[in-house]
């Protein structure tokens, strides 16, 4: 059996060299110049290390409704000239982001590989200097909300993207893990019938600590209690 692996190392190595001599005369890959980063203004509000986490108590829940969410995932990807993006920009950084919430009874995953606990996946997008980053709901309940934030940020009344959230204010969001200052109060303008779906109503982001309070069409205000950042 030794012998057997060694002389399919050896094959392979092999192999591998003569594919490189013969391509001597090709021309290499195209590789990026320079690579465009997002900006840490935009990141700040919702990007954070994994195992950050946060915990939110449902308000006027009696006995008390908690969800912590945990960044279980994150990735930054880079596309080369000619390779297939799938519509992304190529030599941009994109960010993935998974996020897992502990509430079965109100955020019921669809998977046993996660032990039935909702998720939520967030991927960035960037086009002409604007900076997006969409969100999609995995849980068994929940309707994806799609736009999250944006990039220069657009002025108050306005939505943040074609058909996205609209930025409702600017004012500080007081929750019981305190008062934050830097902060953006956004509303989802769904026309879906809310007796029969639930989806994310309004939340507010907070730079340097992230979504400090939501509210769902048909699961209640989920209010920041304490939280985690992970060190970079």
């Amino acid at each position: 059996m030794k012998r057997l692996s060694y002389f399919l190392h050896l094959l392979l190595l092999t192999v591998l060299t003569s594919a490189s001599s013969c391509d001597k005369n090709s021309p290499p890959p195209a590789e990026c110049p320079q690579v465009r980063r997002a900006p840490a203004e935009f990141l700040a509000y919702w990007y954070f290390p994994t195992g950050s986490y946060w915990v939110y108590h449902k308000r006027g829940a009696n006995p008390a409704e908690v969800d912590t969410v945990t960044v279980i995932g994150t990735e930054v990807r880079v596309f080369q000239p000619g390779f297939n993006t799938y519509g992304l920009p190529t030599c941009t950084e994109l960010y993935d982001y998974a996020l897992q919430h502990s509430n079965r009874r109100y955020f019921p995953g669809t998977s046993s590989n996660n032990g039935f606990r909702g998720l939520e996946s967030l991927q960035t997008q960037e086009e002409g200097g604007q900076w997006f980053v969409t969100q999609e709901s995995r849980a068994a309940n929940l309707s994806p909300l799609g736009f999250l934030w944006s990039y220069p940020q657009r002025p108050v009344g306005q939505p943040i993207a074609n058909q996205g959230p609209i930025l409702l204010d600017t004012l500080p969001v007081r929750v019981p893990a305190g008062t934050f200052n830097r902060s953006v109060h956004l509303r989802i303008p769904f026309l879906d019938d809310s007796a029969r779906v639930d989806y994310l109503y309004s939340y507010h982001l907070t730079r340097g600590i992230g979504t400090t309070r939501r509210v769902y069409a048909n699961l209640g205000t989920w209010e920041l209690t304490s939280y985690y950042l992970a060190p970079k």
